[in-house]
């Protein structure tokens, strides 16, 4: 038993970053013909203790002490010192857990604890005021050794980890940032006047006449605490960020004009998920209704970032969240990519962002300005036809149209407001509402079928619809409470 539980105390020291404490020693026996053997004994230990002391202390991969020491090593090497922001800045890509703490998930601790260890085992000193870190020499031994393991044994896939359980079987479209200009097809030689646009005001923006940034929903938070997390972050890793409400997506990218300073969506977007909030959505119907709008935009690169940090267990939707992943993958041709935490998000945005200023260096862009569009329908219609008849320009439209005409309260059909007026009645599901309103097509049609019904009223949804089954089988208790809305 004492075996057992020591061996399970030096896996978990190994695991966390912890140097193994020394055993205590044997109390003294009270006989003294015992007392030859407890000096052998205490010998013995202390020989030990002698091994173990010359046995340095390696930090396993992907724990704080290892991303430490790799950020110093790589970023700092004649030893002059970094501040605890720029260690934290260049430690996250080496570390599978986050270095800021994030009470709103449950991670009080972060990596950055692991410091405390490395000082101890003198692997890394500090001076001064602010406080610089540095490797001592034999910091810089240990650090040549964790530099040597990374690169023999680099991390497979460069979409994030395959530890969640929910994730596993799902394999996604990989986001390789060094391969951005794939997923567009490269643009024939531009000829300088764009075609069959006539009646469509536009502008041509030539490349190197505007600069690219990262729009982030102003709603798009790490935790209450920390609003502006992502934005702050995202600065600190040089990409250029701005906050305000966006109609679609968490976060966009957008052209702006050096001179006139308008702004062009180009053909980026992301959606944001942690785990839990996944899985939540998924629940109440969010995530159906999000992918359906991310759809409309027209955007042709759509990136789903899940994170696998979350504050509630979701273990019960795991089927449902890979289901869902390979709805995203197969169906709606986005790219999934799966992170860490908010640290890796951040990262993975980074790097997409400085691809794209890279893609679009040279880039002409056609800027599409429409005032008469009638629906979201023709928005992408009028987008998908100039993109085909204008293959040497990137063809996009105008910052404001763009969050006009995809505002969710902004051109909603008589098919999506039946649905969300439905909605409104307690116990009517996503699933029943959209049943109901593919029987009956308009609120109209279902008042004037009320107004003809001759039977029993308030079972009158109740039996036309009672072939169906699961989710979208309406019961007669709720088919009375909707007659009381809709058929008196």
């Amino acid at each position: 038993m004492v075996a057992t539980m020591r061996k399970r105390l030096q896996e978990y020291c190994e695991e966390h970053g912890y140097e193994m404490p020394d055993e205590e020693q044997e109390e003294e026996p009270e006989k003294a013909g015992r007392k030859r053997s407890s000096e052998k004994d205490s010998e013995g230990t202390k020989k030990r203790r002698q091994l173990k002391s010359t046995r340095k202390y390696i930090p396993q991969r992907n724990t704080g002490g290892y991303a430490i020491l790799l950020a110093l090593y790589v970023h700092d090497p004649g030893c002059d010192g970094l501040t605890k922001d720029d260690i934290i800045k260049y430690a996250a890509q080496y570390c599978s857990t986050s270095f800021n703490p994030n009470p709103s998930t449950g991670q009080f601790y972060s990596a950055w604890g692991s410091i405390k260890t490395l000082e101890k085992n003198e692997y890394v000193q500090s001076r001064g005021h602010p406080v610089y870190y540095f490797l001592t020499e034999t910091g810089v031994e240990v650090a040549q050794i964790l530099k040597t393991v990374e690169e023999e044994q680099k991390i497979e896939s460069q979409d994030g980890v395959d530890s969640s359980p929910f994730l596993k079987r799902t394999e996604d479209r990989q986001v390789d940032v060094e391969r951005i200009d794939t997923w567009i097809p490269p643009l024939a030689k531009t000829t300088g006047k764009p075609a069959n646009v006539q009646n469509v005001p536009h502008e041509i923006w030539t490349g190197g006449s505007y600069e690219i940034e990262l729009i982030l929903d102003n709603r798009e938070v790490r935790s209450r605490e920390e609003r502006d997390f992502f934005s702050d972050q995202l600065l600190s890793h040089g990409v250029s960020t701005s906050v305000r409400a966006l109609t679609v997506g968490d976060g966009v990218w957008v052209a702006r004009h050096k001179e006139s300073g308008k702004e062009a969506v180009l053909d980026f977007i992301f959606e944001r998920k942690r785990l839990d909030d996944f899985a939540s959505s998924i629940k109440d119907g969010r995530f159906f209704e999000q992918k359906s709008r991310l759809l409309r935009t027209g955007i042709r690169t759509v990136f789903y970032v899940v994170e696998e940090q979350m504050s509630s267990d979701v273990s019960r939707f795991s089927d449902a969240i890979q289901t869902c992943i390979s709805m995203c993958i197969t169906n709606s041709r986005f790219h999934v990519k799966r992170t860490k935490n908010s640290d890796d998000t951040v990262l993975t945005l980074a790097s997409l962002s400085k691809r794209i200023q890279k893609f679009y260096k040279h880039q002409s862009l056609l800027v599409l300005e429409p005032r008469d569009l009638k629906s979201q329908h023709e928005y992408r219609q009028l987008l998908s036809q100039v993109s085909a008849d204008n293959p040497e320009f990137q063809c996009v439209y105008n910052f404001n149209t763009f969050q006009s005409l995809l505002s969710k309260s902004n051109m909603v059909s008589v098919r999506e407001m039946f649905i969300r007026m439905l909605m409104t009645i307690k116990g009517v599901s996503l699933d029943k509402a959209i049943a109901i309103q593919l029987h009956y097509g308009t609120p109209k049609n279902l008042i004037d079928s009320y107004a003809n019904c001759t039977d029993d009223k308030p079972r009158m949804i109740h039996d036309a619809l009672k072939d169906h089954v699961g989710n979208r089988k309406i019961g007669a208790a709720l088919s009375s409470k909707i007659y009381e809305v809709w058929g008196k």
